[in-house]
C-alpha cells in the first residue's frame, strides 16, 4: 500500500532500522542497486506519490506506473 510506514509501526521500525526515511527512500536505494549491479532499468509502481517523490525516483527509474484500477470503488465494494 501507499506509505506503509504511516499505517503500520512494523514498517516504520524496519525502515528506521535499515536507515531509510520512508518507503520511497528504500525504493530509490533498491533501484540504484539494481542499476549498478545488473545494468537493468527498473520499472517502479510504488503507488500514489507526490511530485517530490517522482522527482526523487526519476533519475533511477526511467519507467514508472500506477494501477488506477486499484482506486475504483467497484473493485472492493459489494454489489
Amino acid at each position: 500500500g501507499d506509505k506503509p510506514e504511516e499505517r503500520w509501526p512494523e514498517a516504520r521500525e524496519w525502515l528506521d532500522a535499515h536507515g531509510y526515511d520512508d518507503t520511497i527512500a528504500y525504493v530509490r536505494a533498491v533501484s540504484i542497486r539494481i542499476l549498478e549491479e545488473t545494468g537493468l532499468l527498473p520499472h517502479l509502481n510504488p503507488g500514489v506519490m507526490t511530485w517530490t517523490d517522482f522527482q526523487r525516483l526519476k533519475p533511477v527509474a526511467p519507467s514508472m506506473g500506477m494501477m488506477l484500477e486499484t482506486t475504483a470503488t467497484r473493485l472492493w465494494s459489494e454489489p
